[in-house]
């Protein structure tokens, strides 16, 4: 689900898998995992460069994702 409420862009996906991961880091995946870890350091890569700030919570099995403009 997207949302955009003034200057924050809201986005979440609900998945039982949870780990902590930090916006600024490549994340090392597991063989049973899909994708390289890259996308989190990609989103807030183009963030600092726009000067946004990127927020993320896990709450109720979903991933919670803010982009301040």
């Amino acid at each position: 689900m997207v949302s955009l409420l003034g200057t924050k862009l809201k986005f979440w996906f609900l998945s039982a898998f949870y780990r902590q991961e930090r916006l600024t880091e490549h994340q090392v995946r597991e063989e049973t995992q899909k994708g390289n870890g890259l996308g989190l350091a990609i989103v807030r890569s183009i963030c600092d460069s726009h000067h946004w700030d990127i927020s993320y919570h896990y709450e109720d099995k979903r991933h919670n994702f803010i982009v301040t403009f």
